[in-house]
């Protein structure tokens, strides 16, 4: 079973995880694993399938990197491109990806469907009736939000990015600091639908 475990971490996480650590050939008397075992069956279930486990594990194993880094700092010593990631890099869990990219993209898609069809924008009754009427195949827009003025018209809580170009197929997307690729690929598919919604329109 470790064996196993050891294996989808190094996949999940390389750079952590390597497969030339020598750690990894370490072999344990029996009664430390038991011990360990113990220790991981112990943990409640939500602790392995909670949303944002894997992202706490990364930030555990860059923990010592992070303070030596800093005390570097501390010390007055110049910190260099190989000292930057343990202390910048975050784990972007899904869910975070998918609410900044729904009041991103999702909100000028969003805006561009309610200015074709003010009546919605007038008569909708939920943030949720919202989110069904400008959801795409495979695209729902489950985190985007909207607001409502006084007079009752909704609108994307995040603006409807009216400096954007016009046409989907001339958005473009940049993730600066990729690291594991949950933007861009979240990013990709956001577009793929994009795309297709609204060269069909056109």
């Amino acid at each position: 079973m470790g064996e196993k475990a050891a294996q989808f971490a190094q996949a999940m996480l390389p750079q952590i995880f390597r497969v030339e650590d020598p750690v990894l050939t370490l072999r344990l008397p029996l009664e430390i694993r038991q011990q360990l075992e113990g220790l991981l069956t112990g943990l409640e279930v939500e602790v392995f399938t909670a949303s944002d486990s894997l992202g706490w594990s990364y930030q555990f194993w860059q923990t010592k990197r992070k303070a030596d880094v800093n005390e570097q700092v501390k010390s007055g010593l110049k910190v260099g491109a190989d000292e930057l990631s343990p202390v910048t890099q975050l784990f972007t869990e899904d869910y975070m990806v998918d609410f900044l990219l729904d009041n991103t993209l999702g909100a000028w898609h969003a805006g561009k469907v309610l200015a074709a069809n003010p009546q919605l924008a007038a008569s909708a009754q939920s943030e949720e009736e919202l989110r069904e009427a400008v959801s795409l195949p495979g695209c729902p827009w489950s985190y985007l939000r909207f607001i409502q003025t006084e007079q009752g018209q909704w609108s994307p809580a995040a603006g409807t990015f009216e400096g954007w170009p016009k046409n989907a197929a001339e958005v473009k997307c940049l993730d600066p600091c990729m690291g594991s690729g949950h933007f861009v690929v979240a990013m990709f598919e956001r577009m793929v639908a994009l795309r297709n919604a609204w060269q069909k329109k056109a």
